[in-house]
Formats: C-alpha cells, structure tokens, sequence
C-alpha cells in the first residue's frame, strides 16, 4: 500500500528533498517509517548512519511488510 502521504514541509529542511526523491519521502514520511531528527529536521542531503536505515527497515517490517 503506497497510499500514504506526509508532509515534508512540517521539517524546515522539507523543501531540500531532491525532486526525485520527493514521493518516496512523502510515502515514509506518510507511513511513519520516517520521522525526521531530534531537531525537527530530515536531513535530505546527508548520510543515514546505521541504526537509522536498521530502524527503518524493522519498522517496515513490522508495520507495512507483517500488515
């Protein structure tokens, strides 16, 4: 289900999301797969460490893959 959608302009770094990435954000944003740093932020431009891509995957797997 790819039905979901966020709003990536909540964070006030939303509007640095690439244009082609921009859907798929909206989708894990929309299924609370991502739910941006501490500060506010998603960091569009960064890396992702580790444990942020493990806990995305885990929260995939148990709220969107178990259904």
């Amino acid at each position: 289900d790819l039905t979901a959608t966020g709003d990536l302009t909540k964070f006030p770094d939303g509007g640095d999301v690439a244009g082609w990435a921009e859907t798929a954000m909206q989708w894990a944003n929309g299924a609370k797969l991502m739910n941006g740093n501490g500060d506010g932020t998603i960091n569009p431009t960064g890396n992702t460490k580790r444990c942020e891509f493990a806990a995305m995957i885990m929260k995939f797997n148990e709220n969107i893959a178990a259904g």
